[in-house]
């Protein structure tokens, strides 16, 4: 199973969808949920093809080459991200550790926040139960209320009728651009 950091030999989709190519990947992460995907990161040893002040380069002289695993100078490409099943991971080529990968994560935030622009994401607390979301120049206000559980307080429920909360959400999106 792979880690943040690993460097692996995977199959890569190509960007317009017609099929794949065997090459080492940075895993980034875990994907949250049932399935067994990762987010990963192209990497390629073409290293011409490298976007001056975005991509990372790992050539003979940079630190993390020696237990990258890697055969040849290469580029993380940053714009190139995708996310993968565990089944196309054919297995370990090395690993890329702090602060190197620091490097990698701070260079995917940087062109992140340069290409959304003005898109801004901030949360807080309104009150109980309640949580503002400015996105872009819009408020997206969800409130979420529990309902009291089915059952009367100084009863003692069995174990199937054990309290749960029912909850509802509504939304509202106020334009305030």
């Amino acid at each position: 199973m792979p880690a943040r950091g690993d460097i692996v030999l995977a199959r890569f989709p190509f960007t317009d969808g017609s099929g794949t190519k065997l090459r080492p990947v940075l895993v980034l992460a875990k994907v949250p949920g049932p399935h067994d995907d990762y987010l990963v990161l192209f990497m390629s040893s073409q290293i011409r093809a490298a976007v001056a002040g975005v991509d990372v380069v790992l050539d003979r002289q940079h630190p993390a080459f020696r237990g990258s695993g890697l055969k040849v100078p290469s580029v993380l490409r940053i714009g190139k991200l995708a996310t993968i099943s565990s089944r196309l991971i054919l297995g370990p080529l090395g690993t890329i550790g702090d602060p190197w990968l620091g490097d990698v994560v701070r260079q995917l935030t940087k062109l992140l926040e340069d290409r959304l622009g003005d898109f801004r994401i901030a949360s807080r607390k309104l009150d109980k139960g309640t949580a503002q979301v400015a996105v872009g120049g819009n408020i997206h206000v969800r409130t979420h209320r529990l309902r009291p559980p089915r059952w009367f307080p100084g009863s003692s429920p069995s174990a199937s009728e054990q309290p749960h909360a029912e909850s509802r959400s509504d939304d509202t999106i106020v334009d305030v651009g």
